[in-house]
């Protein structure tokens, strides 16, 4: 990608934070100490076709974050706010410190912790915006690769990882004082 094309598509999408391109979506991130970008479930398997990463700390990774385990449909709709979300988890499956995606039925996401479980409801670390529905999933995730960047900017094009179907996708990138992410990624329907 030439640097006028890139430059473009980074002014675009700063002011726009996402956009499909193609049938493709991209988002960026730009933060001092840890830039994230969350992509939502999609039926089958999201392909990251371009990771672009940029960091000033040595030794820094871009870590990507996909499902665990199966997706759980809330049972009860939760007030905005709410930290209690109820939810079956009779085999244990979200246990205390667990990463999780909250997906509300629109696509908007929220990355977190769970506090406390028990078999009928977690307590997330932080409440969910806006209000839960009855279509609205819980995804546990974990770290599913990473990808070197130390103090530099690298690009990563092709396939550069696929989720297991039906997962929300998370990329994280760490460092010092300034650091980007740049993500295009394709669904496999």
């Amino acid at each position: 990608m030439n640097k006028k094309l890139f430059a473009g598509t980074i002014a675009v999408l700063v002011g726009i934070g996402t956009a499909a391109i193609a049938g493709n979506l991209s988002k960026y991130a730009t933060h001092a100490t840890s830039s994230a970008v969350n992509f939502p479930a999609s039926d089958g398997a999201t392909i990251i076709k371009t990771l672009h990463v940029e960091s000033d700390k040595a030794g820094s990774l871009a870590k990507v974050y996909a499902r665990t385990g199966d997706a759980e449909t809330v049972t009860a709709a939760a007030a905005a706010s709410a930290t209690t979300i109820e939810v079956a988890n009779t085999d244990g499956q979200f246990a205390v410190n667990d990463l999780v995606i909250y997906q509300h039925a629109s696509g908007a996401l929220l990355y977190t912790t769970i506090s406390t479980s028990n078999a009928a409801s977690v307590v997330l670390a932080t409440g969910i915006t806006p209000a839960g529905t009855l279509s609205d999933k819980l995804y546990e995730v974990s770290l599913q690769g990473q990808f070197d960047v130390a103090a530099a900017t690298v690009t990563y094009t092709g396939d550069v990882f696929a989720t297991p179907n039906d997962s929300p996708l998370r990329i994280v990138v760490d460092s010092t004082s300034a650091g980007y992410l740049t993500a295009t990624v394709e669904t496999d329907k």
